[in-house]
């Protein structure tokens, strides 16, 4: 997920690039003028093959997560958490509950966040 430095949110949305960016590659030819880059980027090479954007982690019975940005992907089950910082994003690592076929992520009234799988299941983070 993109922050820009210095900058509040552009109101309706960013420019990540797309088509002519996938992540901080090239895919179509083009321009995307004012576009943002990435935060994170997986390759498929490492067997993924869709990430999927989360939230920010705002329940306050989540402890230490609370903050982290949670998202996954489609191919690879385990959900993954990074530190999101003045565009940057530090700390990523597997966060251990395995959601299979992430396709969508949701927070309810109360900040919890919901996981979505492609199946129809729903799970929601917890602590332990």
């Amino acid at each position: 997920m993109p922050v820009a430095r210095g900058k509040r949110r552009p109101r309706g949305g960013v420019n990540f690039g797309w088509d002519v960016f996938e992540g901080r590659s090239t895919h179509e030819a083009g321009s995307a003028p004012g576009h943002l880059p990435p935060v994170l980027q997986k390759t498929h090479g490492n067997d993924y093959c869709s990430i999927t954007g989360g939230y920010v982690i705002r329940d306050p019975s989540m402890g230490r997560l609370r903050g982290a940005y949670v998202y996954g992907d489609l191919c690879k089950s385990g959900l993954r958490v990074a530190r999101l910082r003045r565009g940057r994003a530090t700390g990523d690592r597997a966060l251990g509950p395995k959601v299979p076929s992430l396709v969508s992520f949701g927070e309810d009234g109360r900040g919890r966040v919901h996981a979505i799988s492609i199946g129809g299941s729903v799970f929601r983070l917890a602590p332990r």
